[in-house]
């Protein structure tokens, strides 16, 4: 493999770090398109208004929710809790202390892994 000249190569290492050097700035979202975006993820919305078939589909999902008690997800991961227990759609809800963080995912990677191996298993 070529070696690349020191000048390149501290370009890639600062590429790799903080420099952005092909980032290109994204347009922000307008309030409709928002609220768009909203509205076709809204998941009382999409229970409310789903077919027979497509309940069907929702529920043969092995849903898995976990959720840091400080998370800033906390509230919107209560309520699909909540939604999902109304319309009798089988999931896996788990608070466990931690937040929006690596240190959670870290400890709880392994048990979300063991849920999807076991549900290929099943299927």
């Amino acid at each position: 493999m070529e070696q690349l000249p020191p000048e390149r190569s501290n370009r890639i290492l600062g590429h790799a770090t903080n420099e952005k050097p092909y980032a290109k700035p994204y347009p922000q979202p307008t309030g409709q398109q928002w609220e768009t975006f909203f509205n076709n993820h809204n998941i009382p919305l999409l229970l409310q208004n789903a077919t027979e078939e497509q309940m069907k589909k929702i529920k043969e999902i092995r849903w898995y929710i976990s959720c840091g008690d400080d998370d800033f997800l906390y509230e919107g991961n209560s309520l699909l809790h909540i939604h999902f227990h109304k319309n009798e759609i089988r999931h896996e809800y788990r608070v466990k202390d931690g937040g929006h963080t690596w240190t959670y995912w870290h400890m709880e990677l392994p048990i979300v892994l063991e849920h999807v191996s076991k549900t290929f298993m099943q299927h």
